[in-house]
This record gives C-alpha cells, sequence and structure tokens, in this order.
C-alpha cells in the first residue's frame, strides 16, 4: 500500500498485527501442540474408566436350502424339580411326525441313541386312546415304558428287589411325582415278556384309568380295576382282565366303557350317570369284537352262533339309563 499524502502529512497504514505472528505467540502455539494430545488422554481415562462397551455378537444360521434338516435332540437333567429324591429328565425327540418333549424320571433307562436315530415312538396299542411306548436300554428292571399322548402321564413296570414282583408305576409329569399302582407275582402270572403289556394301563382321559391287577397273589387270574386318575381311588372292579387286544372299547364322547369277559358276559361302566357297573349276560349269548356304534349302542359279534368261529350273526344292545336292551340283527360279520 502506498503512503497517501494528506496536507502536509503523510499518513503511513499500520501493520495488521492480528495476522502477524510473534515469538510469544509462536511458544505458547508449540507448548499447546505438545500438551493437549496428553491432555486429552488423561480426561479420557478418568472419565471413561469405568464404562465398558458392549460387545454384540450375531450368529448367522447357514441355509437349509440344501441341508437335510434333522429332529432337534436335547437332553438334561431338570434340577429344578425333585420328587422321591427322583431326577427327570427332559427329552426333545419326534414322533408320529411332530415334536415332543418328553419327561421321565432318570431311573427309566431310556434308548437316547434310539431316539437320534428318530425311530423310538409308535402309537401304542392300546384301544381308542393310544400310548406313546418308550424304548427302553437292555435292562433287568424297568420292563416296558409308556406315555401317554397328552404328554401328562407314564406308566412302567418294575422289578422291585426281586425278579419275581414286578410294580406297576404313574408318573405324573406336571408335578414330578411316582406313585405305585398295584404289584404282580411273575411266578404265578406266568407271563412272558412278549404279553407285558397287558400289564400296562388303557388310559382314556382325564378322569380314570383302567389296568389290570392280581388281588388274589396266589392265583394267575388278572382282574380288571378303575380308579381315578388324579387320586388312585378305586372306583369299581372289573370281572375279568384287560386285554388291550379287543375285548375292551369306548364310546365315543368317553362316557361308557365296555367289556367282554371269557366271551360270556358283556360289561359297561356308566361314567356320567350312576358310574355303576352294568352287565347284559344270556346263556346264547357270547359276546366278542365289541364296539360301540355310537354313544348309546354297542355292537358285538355273538360267538355262540357262529359257524366254526368264522362268522357269527352281528348283536347290539342300546344303553337305557342303568339298562341294556338286546338289539336284534341278522348281519354276519367276519371276526
Amino acid at each position: 500500500m502506498e503512503n497517501t499524502p494528506v496536507g502536509n502529512e503523510v499518513i503511513v497504514p499500520k501493520k495488521n498485527l492480528l495476522f502477524e505472528a510473534t515469538p510469544t505467540s509462536r511458544v505458547l502455539a508449540g507448548v499447546l501442540f505438545i500438551a493437549l494430545p496428553f491432555m486429552g488422554g488423561w480426561i479420557g481415562y478418568i472419565y471413561g474408566s469405568n464404562n465398558s462397551i458392549n460387545e454384540i455378537t450375531t450368529n448367522i444360521e447357514p441355509s437349509t436350502s440344501d441341508q437335510i434338516i434333522t429332529p432337534e435332540i436335547s437332553i438334561k437333567v431338570d434340577t429344578t424339580s425333585e420328587a422321591d429324591n427322583i431326577n427327570w429328565i427332559t427329552t426333545i425327540a419326534s414322533a408320529d411326525g411332530k415334536e415332543i418333549t418328553i419327561q421321565y424320571p432318570k431311573e427309566i433307562p431310556l434308548n437316547v441313541k434310539a431316539i437320534e436315530e428318530n425311530k423310538p415312538f409308535s402309537l401304542g396299542i392300546d384301544p381308542g386312546f393310544p400310548n406313546y411306548s418308550l424304548p427302553l436300554n437292555n435292562t433287568k428292571e424297568v420292563l416296558i415304558a409308556e406315555l401317554t399322548t397328552d404328554l401328562k402321564y407314564l406308566f412302567y413296570l418294575k422289578r422291585d428287589n426281586s425278579l419275581n414282583i414286578v410294580t406297576l408305576y404313574k408318573g405324573d409329569v406336571s408335578s414330578k411325582t411316582i406313585e405305585k399302582l398295584t404289584t404282580f407275582d411273575m411266578n404265578v402270572l406266568k407271563i412272558s415278556n412278549d404279553e407285558l403289556y397287558n400289564l400296562m394301563p388303557l388310559v382314556t382321559d382325564d378322569s380314570f384309568i383302567l389296568y389290570n391287577t392280581q388281588i388274589d397273589k396266589t392265583s394267575n387270574k388278572l382282574t380288571g380295576s378303575v380308579v381315578n386318575v388324579k387320586n388312585n381311588t378305586s372306583l369299581f372292579v372289573a370281572p375279568c382282565a384287560l386285554d388291550r387286544f379287543g375285548n375292551v372299547d369306548f364310546s365315543p364322547d368317553g362316557s361308557y366303557i365296555a367289556w367282554n369277559c371269557d366271551k360270556d358276559a358283556l360289561y359297561i361302566s356308566d361314567w356320567k350317570n350312576t358310574k355303576k357297573l352294568l352287565q347284559y349276560s344270556e346263556s346264547s349269548m357270547r359276546p366278542t369284537a365289541i364296539s360301540f356304534i355310537n354313544d348309546e349302542r354297542i355292537r358285538f359279534a355273538n360267538a355262540a352262533e357262529g359257524n366254526d368261529m368264522l362268522r357269527a350273526p352281528y348283536r347290539s344292545v342300546k344303553i337305557n339309563g342303568t339298562d341294556l336292551q338286546l338289539e336284534e340283527g341278522d348281519v354276519y360279520l367276519d371276526y
């Protein structure tokens, strides 16, 4: 900028000291340049030492489009609930095309390998109300075990301190409790391993259980017993054993149970009204192959009129209150 004459004076422009570095400012800038990083680190250490950074880990599942999906198997000891010092085990497995959760006492030697191979469970042979047959490892104690399809109860036969005495146990899955139902003297009964299923209960619903008992321990005959499923209170004793292969049937609504004994009588329990046993017996009748037509009518083949036991005429009875009324029929059934 040139000097500008004003009158007799020459005005000299002042320098802009704001943009001019002085020795003092140079020293101060150097000190701050060195000190500020250390101050920042010290402040971060003091105020950030008590804080932590949460790491979030994300698991990315591989695509299953090209994989064979197998049932998930998980076995663990349930230590949160124990009853009578018996640990219960929870197992997830596949049964009848669906995944189910099974809980059972540790003393039942469940065949875990069979579960892992996805072939452990098949519907039982109970008429009308089947159970799951549990696969067991070879053992001399627990002989057979079943789980109801509603997963509420399980039953198993176990030898108790003797190779001759076998006890039927009921396990309540929700309460994790074990109860003894009845005992059998195997020496007297002379039942083979293939017939053990006849000692297992027929469970119909949450109201009652049917199972065979050996009331007379000196006799080789079994007698059917019906008890309350909640408290094991006996409702009545059937006049004969329950055969899981065909002498028992249930009405569609679950109100009645019918069975024939030694092909000489037809017995019916009435659960809705009187809860007493009804009986139909005639010398000319030998009921067999019984089944409910509906909630009030039962049909059976009369073996006493069969030709060489190959064919028999159809007969039916109607439940009328506490009476059974015979209905005539002329249809022949193969059985």
